[in-house]
């Protein structure tokens, strides 16, 4: 199913800072050193600010920027603009990030020795609500893992002034959208997929009036998104600073928000029997050191009849159209064995922000959900969600009478076994549905699932349709064995859906249904 947003219809980027590589053709037969475009200075691997000799016999102008890598860690980054799947309002973010950088002397982090500071830029972003949610994260002020002995790669001093420079430029008004010219062959192929959308929107109207498939709705495809006529209203309404001193990339549990264990001197004074007494009690205290430097605590985005707020390492969908036409598959296919919503729980597995869960609820197909995720971040926020949109969680005010919907932080595999005992108990009837990260489910919670015959429907959302899905596949399939002894699942239905528009990319909803006795 195609998405009904093709071109830049991504609401995360993430773009690494680093060096332009421009050419100078006027140095064309010269042989000449590079060069550098600001007063920035460029980390070399033996410590030397400078040029390097090219054999080429052409000038290399570098100069401080933030992009992609597309050549490589050793080839500079590019500029966004020319990838049709990058907001414009991203781009126009990287106009003004590359604005501070000509003019800080703060140089960005070159991975190959580990010095310098400015590391990475994720902007989350919403045209719904008109917000937009950055990232930066950065070496330690004092130097990166290779910083040199003589100090010459400490930026104490100038951190927190450039540190507040930039967040001035970043919040002076709405984001810029510079204007952008899409290759022809990209039109081209936003055209033939509109074609391939219409042609399959008249195949599903053909099998509906014969009874095989519902009819799909109607979705329309701009070969120019609105927004490219006229300039949206987005604005910068957060910005987190995460500071690493890793070598590589930090792990998505990796806070920006960070707490420090210290001491308290507490002085007591006392008299008793006609002395006076004097101690001093060290006490331990947790100080917050935030990084959030400015607006918000968390990015607010509109997806279907629910809102949501998403935290900086929370998961959500890049492609909020898209993610509406995968739900909209999920919901139906949960909506097919609820005979009684109202006492039907669904069981969602990986359940991030509670965006699946919670649109099952608003479209009224569930009656409760119980969702499992490995992200503290992604769980606070589901329970927040639940609450924005009239369910208060478990642990957030609600009524323990009126509680129908529950968030557990904890990994699947060891959380999943322990609820499933307690879910056992009742008498309700049970829809699982899981959408695990490209290495799929772990072995205990696909055992979980099989082994509890509660469960007779499972819908599994994959971003890894040719690997992980069709391992998964097999085991929840797979005859009865000593490790599996339940009844296995068979699949029943199987949509694919672009989420990624102009790549090589899909994901998949499959419907599992449990076999009866009589089907093994």
């Amino acid at each position: 199913m195609a998405s009904p947003q093709q071109l830049e219809y991504r609401n995360k980027c993430e773009f690494t800072f680093g060096y332009y590589h421009e050419v100078d053709s006027s140095a064309e037969g010269k042989e000449v050193k590079e060069e550098l475009t600001s007063e920035t200075p460029e980390i070399k691997a033996d410590g030397e600010n400078g040029a390097d000799e090219k054999d080429s016999g052409v000038k290399i102008i570098k100069t401080p920027g933030v992009g992609f890598c597309a050549s490589g860690w050793s080839g500079g980054v590019s500029r966004p603009h020319c990838c049709q799947n990058i907001p414009s309002e991203a781009c126009g973010l990287v106009d003004i990030v590359n604005e501070f950088l000509r003019t800080s002397p703060i140089p960005p982090y070159d991975s190959s020795v580990h010095r310098g500071i400015w590391r990475t830029l994720t902007m989350r972003s919403s045209r719904r609500t008109g917000e937009c949610m950055l990232v930066i994260m950065h070496a330690p002020p004092k130097g990166g893992a290779g910083a040199l002995s003589d100090g010459s790669g400490d930026f104490t001093t100038s951190f927190e002034s450039e540190k507040a420079r930039l967040v001035s430029m970043l919040t002076a008004g709405d984001i810029p959208c510079p204007s952008r010219n899409y290759p022809p062959l990209v039109m081209k192929k936003v055209e033939e997929e509109k074609a391939n959308a219409e042609e399959e929107k008249a195949n599903a109207e053909d099998a509906s009036s014969s009874g095989e498939v519902k009819l799909l709705p109607k979705i329309e495809f701009p070969a120019v998104p609105e927004h490219a006529k006229e300039s949206l209203s987005v604005k910068v309404t957060s910005i987190y600073f995460q500071e690493f001193d890793g070598l590589s990339s930090p792990k998505p549990e990796h806070p920006v928000q960070v707490s420090l264990l210290t001491l308290v001197i507490i002085p007591l004074q006392f008299s008793f029997q006609s002395f006076d007494y004097a101690y001093t009690i060290l006490c331990p205290r947790l100080l917050d050191i935030t990084q959030h430097a400015y607006g918000k605590l968390a990015l607010e985005e509109k997806l279907g009849k629910c809102s949501f707020q998403i935290s900086p390492g929370a998961f959500f969908q890049v492609n909020t159209e898209g993610a509406e036409i995968l739900y909209d598959f999920v919901v139906k296919q949960v909506k097919e064995v609820t005979s009684d919503p109202k006492q039907t729980l669904l069981l969602d597995v990986c359940c991030g922000t509670g965006t699946i869960g919670l649109t099952c609820m608003k479209e009224e197909v569930v009656g409760r959900v119980l969702g499992v995720d490995i992200s503290e971040p992604a769980i606070d926020d589901a329970k927040r969600n639940a609450e924005k949109n009239g369910w208060p969680s478990d642990d957030v005010g609600g009524d323990s009478a009126l509680v129908t919907t529950r968030f557990v932080a904890s990994r699947a595999e060891q959380a999943l076994a322990s609820e499933m005992n307690e879910i056992r108990k009742g008498s309700f009837p049970i829809v699982a549905v899981v959408d695990p990260a490209r290495e799929g489910l772990h072995g205990d919670v696909l055992r979980t699932l099989r082994i509890n015959e509660k469960i007779q429907r499972l819908v599994y959302v994959s971003c890894n349709p040719t690997g992980t899905l069709v391992r998964d596949a097999a085991i929840l399939c797979a005859p009865p064995t000593k490790k599996y002894p339940s009844l296995p699942f068979k699949p029943t239905f199987a949509r694919p859906v672009d989420m990624f528009p102009l790549t090589n990319h899909c994901e998949m909803v499959m419907t599992f249904d449990r076999m009866q006795p009589d089907e093994t």
